[in-house]
């Protein structure tokens, strides 16, 4: 369960990030995607355990990448939709996973052969030197 003393920042997070008002930023670690603020950001991390047992940690930093504190919903939790469906939204925003789908759409629409990425030039083979 979402602990009390974030339940007012979790309807935000969830209110703001559907809305499209939090701009989501991926992070090295691919299961992970950050909402930067003025003083601190908060990220979301998804996963599974060794059971199959999947979660959502939100984390708290701040502006060093410091980690203040964090929280867990598992898929058990009555929470859990909220904070997967948060997760699940930053991923596709930070991705730009609709406009790829909208960007083969309109290639599919468009008349033309779709096929294997063209052969890389041979100046792109050229060595550079170290």
């Amino acid at each position: 369960m979402v602990p009390e003393e974030y339940a007012e920042l979790v309807e935000e997070l969830v209110s703001k990030t559907h809305d499209g008002t939090i701009e989501w930023k991926t992070t090295v670690n691919q299961r992970e995607f950050l909402a930067y603020f003025d003083k601190f950001t908060l990220s979301t991390r998804g996963g599974t355990d060794d059971e199959e047992n999947s979660y959502v940690t939100v984390t708290l930093k701040d502006t060093t990448g410091r980690n203040l504190d964090s929280f867990t919903i598992w898929d058990s939790d009555p929470d859990w939709m909220k904070l997967s469906d948060v997760h699940n939204t930053a991923r596709r925003r930070a991705l730009n996973i609709d406009g790829a789908i909208r960007a083969i759409v309109t290639e599919l629409r468009a008349k033309k052969k779709i096929g294997p990425r063209p052969e890389p030039s041979p100046e792109d083979d050229e060595e550079v030197p170290f």
